[in-house]
């Protein structure tokens, strides 16, 4: 193995030698750091500008679930449904482990000022969206 080693050795040497060195073209570095700024400039893009939201889209669903159960819980109290009693063995169950739980007191809202709360977050959500459609066609997304 080290005979052939040595032979293989001496002969790439012997043809190596032979060879003339070839001259690259005046333009050959510029060409190679211009090709490889555009690699690098590609991959900054790339990473800079890929869309990544502030809130994502469990978040705003978690946002609006709480709105919603908050106006739920508002409109429960204003809508008088607190007389209201079910008659059945589990409800009764229930209420009577829940004799000392009190829900803290909300102060009453007017139906009118309910209702506008609701118009705003429908007009809030649906203007979100179409915002949200617009950058991504600005932004190509």
């Amino acid at each position: 193995m080290n005979k052939n080693d040595k032979e293989i050795e001496r002969l790439s040497h012997k043809y190596l030698a032979q060879l003339e060195p070839e001259d690259p073209s005046l333009d050959f570095s510029v060409k190679i750091l211009a090709k490889i700024e555009s690699m690098e400039q590609r991959k900054v893009d790339a990473t800079f500008f890929q869309y990544k939201p502030l809130i994502t889209t469990r978040g705003w669903v978690a946002v609006f679930g709480i709105f919603i159960a908050a106006l739920g819980v508002i409109l429960y109290y204003n809508a008088g449904f607190d007389d209201i009693h079910v008659n059945s063995d589990w409800m009764s169950a229930i209420s009577h482990k829940l004799d000392g739980f009190q829900l803290p007191q909300i102060p009453k809202v007017p139906y009118g000022a309910a209702m506008v709360m609701i118009f705003l977050t429908v007009l809030a959500s649906v203007e979100m969206y179409f915002i949200k459609r617009f950058f991504d066609k600005k932004f190509n997304l």
